[in-house]
C-alpha cells in the first residue's frame, strides 16, 4: 500500500503553498494595476481562484481535524461525518478553483496571441474547459442524491460510482493541463524573437509543467484510494496534492504577467527588450506577438 503523508505534513504543505499563491497574486496585482493600469477578466478569475483555494485549504485543515491522515477506526461516527462534510467542501472548491485558474490563463492567451488560428483554438479550449468545469462542479455537488448522503450514512442515497468518476475527471484534468502549458510553446517556436527573450518565454511557460507533474502525482494517490473504505487514511495524499496543485497553478498563472514588476525591481534583466514599461509594456516575460488577424502588421502585448 502507498505511504500517506502525516496530518502535520498535509497542513504544512497546504498552508505554505497557499501563502506562496497569495503573495504571488498580490505581486501580480501590483504589476497589473499599479504599473500597467489594467485589471482584466483574467485577473478577476485568478483572484476568485485564490478565494476558492483558501476555502479548499480550510476544508483540508478541517479534514485533518476530524481524521485525515489517520485510520477510520480511530474515530467516532460523528467525527467521520464532520470529516466527510469537510471533504465535500474541499472537492467543490478544488474543482471550481482549478477551473477558474485555467480560464484565467486562457483569457490571457486570447488577449496575447493575435494569430487568428490560435485565438480560435484558445476559444475552443475555453469552451471545453468551461463545460468540463461545469460538469465537475455539478457531479461533485450531486455525487449523491440526496446530497447529504455524501456524509450521512443513515440517509438512503444513490451515489455515482467513485472510481470511474474520479479517474475520468483526473485524466481529463491532466490532459487539459498539458494542452494549456505546451500550446504556447508551439506558437512561439516559429516566431522571430531575440534568443534570450524566447528562452525566457519557454522557461515561464515551462513552469506550468510543474502543475502537470503534481496532477500526475495526485492521480497516483487517487489510483490507490479509489476502492478503499479507510477513507480518512487513503485520501490523505490526494487531499494534500490537490491543495498544492491548485496553489501552484495560481502561482504559474501570476508569473506569466509580472514583467512590469520585474522591470522595476531588476531593470538590467531586460536590457535590449523592444518593449518599455512607459509605453504600456508587455505584461508577460517578455512577449510581443505579431497580430496577423488585422493584416496591418501591428502587435499585441499582454
Amino acid at each position: 500500500m502507498v505511504s500517506q503523508p502525516s496530518p502535520t505534513t498535509i497542513v504544512a504543505c497546504s498552508v505554505v503553498s497557499l501563502v506562496f499563491a497569495a503573495v504571488t497574486l498580490v505581486l501580480r496585482l501590483v504589476a497589473r494595476v499599479h504599473f500597467v493600469k489594467i485589471f482584466g477578466a483574467e485577473d478577476a478569475f485568478i483572484a476568485l481562484a485564490l478565494v476558492l483555494s483558501t476555502c479548499h485549504v480550510t476544508g483540508v485543515i478541517y479534514q485533518v481535524r476530524f481524521g485525515l491522515g489517520t485510520h477510520v477506526e480511530e474515530h467516532t461516527s460523528h467525527d467521520i461525518e464532520l470529516f466527510l462534510k469537510a471533504l465535500f467542501l474541499s472537492i467543490i472548491t478544488y474543482v471550481t478553483g482549478h477551473t477558474l485558474a485555467k480560464i484565467s490563463i486562457l483569457c490571457l492567451y486570447i488577449r496575447a496571441f493575435g494569430v487568428t488560428k490560435m485565438r480560435k483554438v484558445y476559444y475552443g479550449m475555453l469552451i471545453a474547459i468551461g463545460a468540463n468545469g461545469f460538469w465537475l462542479i455539478f457531479s461533485g455537488i450531486f455525487s449523491c442524491v440526496p446530497v447529504q448522503g455524501f456524509w450521512d450514512t443513515t440517509v438512503s442515497a444513490t451515489c455515482l460510482p467513485r472510481k470511474p468518476m474520479w479517474f475520468s475527471n483526473a485524466a481529463i484534468n491532466i490532459l487539459s493541463d498539458f494542452a494549456l502549458f505546451l500550446s504556447p510553446m508551439v506558437v512561439l517556436r516559429p516566431m522571430t524573437l531575440p534568443r534570450r527573450h524566447k528562452i525566457g518565454l519557454y522557461f515561464v511557460f515551462g513552469l506550468g509543467l510543474f502543475v502537470c507533474v503534481i496532477s500526475i502525482i495526485r492521480f497516483y494517490y487517487l489510483y490507490y484510494g479509489a476502492e478503499s473504505v479507510d477513507v480518512t487514511w487513503i485520501i490523505a495524499g490526494v487531499s494534500m496534492w490537490s491543495a498544492v496543485e491548485l496553489n501552484v497553478a495560481i502561482v504559474c498563472a501570476c508569473l506569466l504577467v509580472m514583467k512590469p514588476l520585474f522591470l522595476r525591481l531588476f531593470p538590467g534583466l531586460f536590457i535590449g527588450s523592444p518593449i518599455s514599461l512607459e509605453d504600456g509594456g508587455s505584461h508577460i516575460i517578455p512577449l510581443t506577438v505579431p497580430d496577423t488577424s488585422s493584416g496591418t502588421g501591428t502587435q499585441r502585448t499582454l
